[in-house]
């Protein structure tokens, strides 16, 4: 081999080399950019779907206008650092469909595991207004109706529960800390509220305090559908 002829095959290997170098350059480019496009294409479809839902939401609040059916699902409670304030959009979009219809039916169906006591006094309260302004209130308990939301239950009008449902109910629950003088405070809001929900239940139920104490007295009482019927927790079971 002379040496023109090895400067040529050299020449040549340095040409394949680069062409393959090329070749995996510009792979590597199409490949960042069908990812680019992929990347692209998935927020685009994020995008869409979220307007969708967006779009979806306010179809159904303007249904809901008319058909006037709130759906209250999550805890009770205003915002926290743990909670989105679920008592609040409930007052002000019950208050628009009062504003809109007066003294026409409202329903709420409810499932929630409970809540904090005072916004959930609160949204009784509210409830109980909308009832003495003549809307025929209807609550019907889907899934699970616990502790505040048991209580919530009985404001209704007409009270419903999910046959496959169950609703809590129990003793008012709070915690103190400070001073023995700031417990004794704390334990005389407890008792305040405890004798308030008392009275709350015993409204239409079939049973008397001393029954309904003794139930609830230091433990969860649980309650079927079938069961708080029969106790005059609930007008109707669905």
């Amino acid at each position: 081999m002379n040496a023109k002829n090895g400067r040529a095959q050299l020449n040549h290997a340095q040409i394949a080399k680069l062409e393959a170098e090329t070749q995996s350059i510009w792979l590597d480019v199409k490949l960042r950019e069908e990812g680019v496009k992929s990347a692209r294409l998935e927020r685009e479809m994020l995008e869409l779907t979220r307007d969708r839902a967006l779009v979806d939401e306010r179809v159904w609040h303007a249904q809901s206008l008319f058909t006037r059916e709130y759906r209250f699902s999550g805890p009770i409670s205003y915002a926290t650092r743990e909670f989105r304030d679920t008592v609040t959009p409930c007052i002000e979009t019950l208050t628009a469909w009062a504003r809109f219809s007066p003294r026409e039916p409202i329903k709420i169906i409810l499932d929630t595991p409970g809540g904090d006591a005072f916004a959930g006094m609160t949204l009784y309260g509210f409830l109980d207004g909308l009832k003495n302004r003549g809307h025929a209130l209807t609550i019907e308990g889907q899934g699970l109706v616990a502790s505040m939301g048991s209580i919530l239950l009985q404001v209704a009008s007409h009270r419903l529960l999910g046959r496959e449902s169950m609703m809590l109910i129990h003793e008012v629950g709070g915690s103190g800390h400070g001073s023995y003088g700031d417990l004794q405070d704390t334990m005389t809001l407890l008792t305040k509220l405890q004798d308030r929900v008392i009275t709350i239940f015993l409204a239409k139920s079939k049973l008397d305090r001393a029954t309904f104490v003794s139930r609830w007295a230091r433990k969860d009482w649980w309650l079927t559908a079938a069961e708080a019927l029969e106790a005059g927790f609930i007008d109707e079971g669905v």
